[in-house]
């Protein structure tokens, strides 16, 4: 793999949905591995070996699960996803100029042929933004991807604020990006708060690309297996079975 790609995980959520306590949720065990532990494996795979693990919320949990395996960067006040890949990318150095993103509680279940996929397409189609996306027969609760009549992306809408019509759009954005470094230093601090939740949501790079002329790219995976989001106890066990099954 090219030393240009660097690589940063999001672990630093508090994980209220899923009740977490004494431990982030990123290493709740699938198949006796932190499921974040899975991420990490996968990304070396690829050849990619700057590795940066974002924490915060029981950041000591995520440390003893990973070792000297990656290096941490720790999110400060400032609240989000966005605000965490801003800590992450300040590490980052020459001769890094692109950057894998993806989230630690919905990765375990990728392959290296998904991030060399989303890689590829990134360097293809010489986007300064790619977004991994996939259909789902029940895309309930999550970011809906809204295409314009020419097949380009116009937006990604969460389901809260979505029309009726955006609703039943199938094709879900799975939260794993690849970026130019450049174009992340310059437009995250661009990202506004959230007046509702008081933070910084990464979903919101994809708005501030396209309404400053920048080339934001959606590559569609067609094998939707390859994306488990864990974000309570119900998802947890039914990962844990699934990763079971697939003996590994």
């Amino acid at each position: 793999m090219n030393p240009e790609f660097a690589a940063v995980i999001l672990a630093a959520g508090e994980g209220t949905r899923i009740k977490a306590r004494r431990k982030n949720k990123v290493v709740y065990l699938l198949a006796g591995k932190p499921m974040i532990w899975y991420s990490v494996q996968t990304i070396r795979k690829t050849g990619i070996k700057k590795i940066i693990a974002v924490v915060k919320f029981w950041a000591a949990s995520v440390k003893k699960a990973l070792g000297k395996s990656v290096e941490y960067a720790t999110q400060g006040e400032k609240k989000g996803t966005a605000a965490a890949l801003e800590v992450g990318i300040k590490v980052l150095r020459s001769p890094i100029k692109y950057v894998l993103v993806m989230y630690g509680d919905d990765s375990a279940f990728y392959t290296p042929e998904l991030l060399k996929f989303i890689i590829n397409q990134h360097q293809k189609h010489r986007a300064e933004v790619t977004v991994l996306s996939i259909k789902v027969t029940d895309p309930t609760g999550l970011g809906r991807v809204v295409r314009g009549s020419d097949g380009q992306i116009t937006k990604i809408i969460e389901e809260k604020v979505a029309t009726e019509e955006e609703k039943k759009i199938k094709e879900i954005n799975t939260g794993c990006y690849c970026f130019n470094l450049g174009f992340l230093r310059q437009y995250l601090p661009k990202i506004e708060i959230n007046p509702t939740s008081q933070e910084y949501y990464l979903t919101d790079i994809v708005d501030v690309a396209l309404r400053n002329g920048r080339k934001v790219y959606v590559c569609l995976y067609p094998d939707s297996t390859i994306w488990h989001g864990i974000n309570d106890r119900s998802q947890w066990a039914k990962a844990r079975l699934l990763k079971i099954k697939q003996g590994k």
